[in-house]
């Protein structure tokens, strides 16, 4: 009986341990939410792309502290503009004077064309190295970070640079993406049977 009431505290004990809640189990959710949002949104998966920015949102606004909220609205704006969607990031610059942040105020002025070079340094650095030195799109940390730079910098590239996105898109299985850059391959052309290839991709792409 001893024994058997010693297992069941200890199964007791141990359950309780497993169920614990993170006190900032809000936080976490909204960013693993939002990193789906992201490739879903990239791969065309708009339904359930639409349905984790939701659930995003939901756990960000769990907390008085704005910032999460705020990354959010200017995640959401970057991939827009990344895929070549008009943005001006309303829903971040309705709350931005409740979060005063001079990080994000920087990326919001860049991702808009709007940045002041007193404001560069507070860009994360790959950012900075960019907007100073016109590094290189590819060389960036992150796919998200070529695609936003690319998509900025897109009356400056050549038609290589235009097809390597394609292809970077393409390997991640980026419908969205590999869509505007088809169409931005597209303007650029001059050869009819170019042009007519890239219009049968885009047509087939398009196809749900």
């Amino acid at each position: 009986m001893i024994k058997f009431f010693l297992v069941v505290v200890i199964t007791l004990y141990f359950s309780a341990c497993s169920f614990k809640k993170e006190p900032n189990d809000w936080q976490y959710k909204s960013a693993d939410y939002f990193k789906e949002y992201q490739e879903n949104f990239l791969s065309s998966n708009d339904f359930i792309a639409k349905n984790e920015l939701s659930q995003a949102i939901k756990y960000a606004k769990k907390s008085s502290d704005l910032n999460t909220l705020a990354k959010i609205y200017l995640g959401r704006c970057a991939l827009n503009i990344s895929v070549g969607i008009e943005e001006k990031c309303e829903a971040y610059r309705n709350i931005s004077d409740a979060v005063a942040s001079e990080k994000l105020d920087a990326y919001y002025a860049f991702i808009t064309k709007n940045l002041e070079d007193n404001k560069v340094q507070f860009l994360e650095k790959h950012y900075q190295e960019f907007v100073e030195n016109g590094t290189d799109i590819f060389d960036m940390p992150r796919v998200s970070s070529t695609l936003l730079c690319a998509s900025l910098k897109r009356e400056e590239l050549d038609n290589e640079a235009r097809e390597k996105i394609v292809k970077i898109a393409s390997y991640h299985g980026y419908k969205k993406v590999v869509l505007f850059w088809l169409k931005e391959q597209k303007k650029y052309l001059k050869n009819r049977e170019e042009i007519e290839k890239i219009e049968t991709k885009i047509a087939i792409l398009s196809q749900n």
